[in-house]
């Protein structure tokens, strides 16, 4: 009997260079392993991949290594067999819920195209540092840009496909700038490049965003050509479609000294599967920014603000003057007075002006994130529902506790 569970979510690539001891992880990767445009038709060993992948976020990213990685690369080596080279996990993210697909001990591919582009440091010292235990003295120099490859496969891959059909356009693409051509089923007939495989080239274009990778990439598609080419029209779309959803919560702090507590807001709202944009604007050094942001929330589809700040801590009260949206104050312990000054600050609004206050430091940022879903929920039955559960396994945890105590006595 073979029991499966059904994971839902989005499959991500997580590579990471290792020397048995020291894990060094590369920019995140998303590709597409239907052959058909929307996901349709059978699996294929990869029709694209854009980096980096939107559905991890730098909390993500850490999650990831702390819990997957790292843990994977002590366990081999407290075996006897210490791994070193490339670790690939291939994983479903379901919101904030992490499973590990597969992990393999190579490249991915169409993945490391785009990955290479994005390596500005010399892969080549790297790998020797892997082999001779000395991973902890590099740091990755990586593109900020984006990077996506579109596979340009022969006609009836994954099943019967011909070969030795010739290639036209691969001069014409040498001339753009930021796209690079990898040869994957190719070889040569005289002088002539021809098919030679079902994947046959990996077409990588590097942009300032994704969308401006994706018009690079199908730009070079366009220019080359051979009989019966296949390739997806869409390859970045999940990217596209994650980057275009508006922001439901705004979180604003004063400081960037304050992201470990409004992370926790963040670290809800992901639960839950929310849209959150994060960001830095002072009541005091930057006024105007901050009356902007909350000017504009609601027209850029924005429907509750988290705003945490520390000291005098007059942000919520700035955002609340400039919006009709409900807006959640954090007030921050980075004071000699523990945060104590901070809420009165923030409790104390004049008549018109409202702010929820919630508890001071990391707790009141997780407090913000769960009022805000719950204002949230009121009009999502979805969110509604998730919340009952929620609630639920609070519950369940607090019996689970009662239960071991009262075994110990």
């Amino acid at each position: 009997m073979v029991i499966e569970a059904c994971l839902t979510g989005e499959e991500a690539s997580f590579l990471a260079f290792t020397d048995g001891k020291t894990v060094l992880p590369l920019p995140t990767s998303q590709d597409h392993k239907r052959v058909y445009d929307r996901d349709e038709g059978p699996n294929t060993g990869g029709m694209g991949a854009y980096s980096p992948a939107p559905v991890i976020d730098s909390y993500l990213h850490q999650r990831i290594m702390d819990t997957v990685m790292i843990p994977t690369v002590r366990a081999m080596a407290q075996e006897g067999r210490p791994y070193k080279g490339v670790l690939y996990a291939g994983l479903m993210i379901d919101n904030d819920r992490i499973h590990v697909l597969e992990f393999n001990g190579r490249f991915g591919d169409p993945e490391a195209q785009p990955l290479m582009m994005r390596l500005k440091s010399d892969i080549v010292p790297i790998m020797e540092a892997a082999i001779d235990g000395r991973l902890h003295e590099f740091k990755l120099e990586l593109d900020d840009r984006a990077a996506i490859c579109v596979v340009m496969a022969s006609g009836g891959y994954p099943g019967a496909y011909s070969k030795g059909l010739p290639i036209k356009g691969l001069s014409k693409v040498k001339k753009i700038k930021n796209v690079v051509v990898f040869h994957a089923g190719t070889t040569r007939q005289e002088n002539t490049v021809v098919t030679h495989g079902g994947r046959v080239l990996g077409v990588t274009a590097l942009g300032d965003t994704i969308k401006d990778a994706i018009i690079s990439a199908y730009k070079a598609v366009s220019m080359i050509s051979w009989e019966k080419v296949h390739y997806r029209h869409d390859i970045g779309y999940r990217a596209m479609k994650r980057l275009e959803t508006p922001a439901h919560v705004g979180i604003v702090m004063g400081s960037d000294s304050d992201l470990p507590v409004m992370e926790e807001a963040a670290i809800i709202l992901r639960k839950f599967g929310v849209s959150y944009e994060i960001t830095i604007a002072s009541a005091h050094r930057s006024p105007e920014r901050a009356m902007f942001f909350a000017s504009s929330a609601s027209k850029r589809g924005m429907k509750v603000i988290i705003a945490g700040a520390g000291h005098a801590a007059h942000l919520a009260g700035v955002m609340a003057a400039h919006t009709t949206l409900p807006v959640i104050g954090v007030p921050i312990d980075s004071s000699c007075l523990q945060g104590l000054d901070s809420l009165l600050s923030t409790v104390q609004m004049p008549p018109g002006v409202p702010v929820a206050t919630v508890s001071i430091g990391k707790s009141g940022g997780k407090n913000a994130g769960l009022l805000a879903v719950q204002i949230l929920a009121l009009s999502d039955i979805r969110l509604a529902a998730m919340l009952e559960a929620y609630k639920l396994e609070l519950s369940q945890q607090v019996e689970e506790k009662a239960r071991q105590i009262y075994q110990h006595f």
